[in-house]
């Protein structure tokens, strides 16, 4: 069955070879499952494409300086920076305030930008 260099395994070597390999398979498929989850948890809102974000749109950002606590801050579409269609961290946008960040949430509002409302 397993043969190393002219010399056969004995028999107690032949499961742990077999008990290793079950073994690192049920982690690897473990290990894949549950770093699923955390991106999930991490960015939820990764499916945001550039074309559903719209200038004069509510939108919560992080800014560069959040990234690490993600705290949103809320503001008004000015600009739309990223060129690309869709981004793995989010559509960068600058507020009407002139704050930069990346989309993480669509409030679903609509503002006049002559109103704020």
């Amino acid at each position: 069955m397993f043969e190393g260099i002219g010399k056969s395994l004995p028999p107690t070597s032949i499961r742990f070879i077999f008990a290793w390999k079950i073994f690192v398979q049920k982690v690897s498929r473990d290990c894949l499952t549950r770093g699923e989850r955390i991106e999930e948890k991490a960015n939820p809102m990764r499916n945001i494409k550039r074309a559903d974000i719209k200038i004069g749109n509510q939108v919560r950002i992080v800014l560069k300086k959040d990234q690490r606590t993600n705290k949103l801050t809320e503001g008004v579409v000015k600009e739309i920076l990223t060129k690309s269609a869709a981004h793995p961290h989010g559509i960068k946008v600058r507020l009407e305030n002139g704050q930069v960040g990346r989309v993480k949430e669509l409030t679903g509002r609509d503002c006049d930008s002559a109103t704020g409302r």
